[in-house]
């Protein structure tokens, strides 16, 4: 059995659907959910042969190589990678950065570097750090609590559209690595079962939908997520690892 992770958010169910109902699955694979930030140490450590981690992370990495025609992307608003607050940016002093993702961390810092360009202190966070999200502090939220709570903050700067206000280009958030040691057998199938899920996702969204309340997944889908890792994308991801090379404090 190969040891597989997959972040836990709503943007994934298309890769847990196809998984989840392959016979290759269930004969090979051993899934494992958690969030991105857990993903990137599963694998960094070799307890996972195979994962989806946040871009960000993949500086870090060794002995990986990035395997699959698919990806968590954005078409240029992603609505679930926010800097929430209750003022402008240009009237913030502090922005709390998301402990599960070291993604949404470095995007934040080069999009003040190169584009916003304000004197802000970065501090980390914990679990809860969203309550102090109020006057002069901003907080970086992503995933499924972020469409969640965005409503109860004035202002939710969507990050990927930054990111595409900067370079016009779709940002990239995570990526499938494999272990060099993983056998292409189970690269090929693989992609072939995440394909099956990314052309059905009209299929996948009303088959999740009930249990996410608060997303339309119908519109998260075809209008924010795109899963598909072509030359643009690589462009992209290219040169966002360029620009964290490049951040200071990094």
């Amino acid at each position: 059995m190969f040891k597989i992770s997959l972040v836990s958010y709503s943007n994934t169910l298309p890769f847990r659907y196809s998984l989840e109902n392959s016979q290759f699955s269930e004969n090979h694979l051993d899934l494992e959910f958690c969030y991105p930030s857990k993903c990137f140490e599963l694998i960094k450590n070799k307890n996972s042969q195979i994962s989806l981690v946040p871009v960000g992370a993949l500086i870090e990495l060794e002995d990986v190589r990035i395997f699959s025609d698919y990806c968590i992307a954005a078409k240029n608003k992603v609505e679930s990678v926010l800097l929430l607050s209750q003022k402008p940016i240009n009237e913030l002093n502090t922005i709390l950065l998301d402990y599960q993702s070291k993604t949404s961390i470095l995007l934040v810092k080069i999009l003040n570097q190169l584009l916003w360009k304000r004197e802000l202190n970065f501090l980390p966070s914990q679990n809860g750090y969203e309550q102090n999200i109020d006057n002069e502090i901003g907080g970086v939220v992503i995933g499924d609590r972020a469409m969640k709570i965005r409503k109860n903050y004035k202002y939710a700067t969507d990050l990927a559209q930054e990111w595409n206000k900067l370079t016009g280009l779709p940002a990239v958030f995570a990526v499938w690595v494999a272990l060099s040691s993983v056998p292409q057998t189970v690269i090929n199938n693989l992609n072939n079962i995440f394909k099956n899920g990314i052309d059905n996702l009209s299929q996948v969204s009303k088959f999740y939908q009930n249990d996410y309340p608060y997303i339309d997944l119908n519109h998260y889908y075809s209008e924010c997520v795109d899963f598909k890792f072509d030359e643009t994308k690589y462009r992209s991801l290219n040169l966002f690892l360029d620009y964290v090379k490049r951040l200071k404090n990094y």
